[in-house]
């Protein structure tokens, strides 16, 4: 089994906001001539994502190796492990296939809920990871997703 140390963990998160940029950046250009609203939300969240990526960067440079409490030796990288797997944007490029893979606004709104769902998830399991210094940081940004995943929410409520 792979074993994660806390700079890659934070490294996936990198990859997961790059996704996410790639993904919200592919729905701005297919809602060119669609729902202004959408439009704008996609592009409100591309840019929060860029934002996010910046954040995590910064916290790789104060990531140590993190040797958590454990009921047996490993028990806490398979769970990080287990929960990068099933996160749909760790891997390149995901985020782009995903957005090309949406037909109309409910099915990307219904990516989008479950991309943040996801984040949130991934990102709680992060901030046990960094400095007590950084913690901050990776607050704000789950407080950021939830505000997205809320947002998102309220949207394909109105549509759908």
């Amino acid at each position: 089994m792979l074993r994660f140390h806390a700079s890659e963990i934070v490294d996936m998160a990198v990859q997961i906001e790059k996704n996410g940029y790639a993904f919200y950046s592919a729905l701005i250009e297919k809602e060119q001539q669609g729902d202004k609203r959408l439009l704008e939300v996609w592009q409100d969240l591309a840019a929060q994502e860029l934002q996010h990526i910046k954040d995590f960067t910064a916290l790789l440079e104060g990531v140590k190796r993190y040797e958590p409490a454990e009921t047996y030796a490993g028990e806490h990288q398979d769970y990080l492990s287990a929960m990068a797997d099933m996160h749909v944007f760790v891997k390149e490029g995901a985020g782009a296939r995903l957005a090309e893979q949406t037909k109309d606004p409910v099915a990307a709104l219904d990516a989008a809920i479950s991309f943040e769902r996801d984040s949130v998830l991934f990102y709680y399991e992060i901030r046990e990871m960094v400095a007590e210094r950084d913690k901050a940081v990776v607050n704000e940004v789950i407080r950021q997703e939830k505000m997205h995943l809320v947002r998102l929410t309220n949207i394909k409520r109105e549509i759908a």
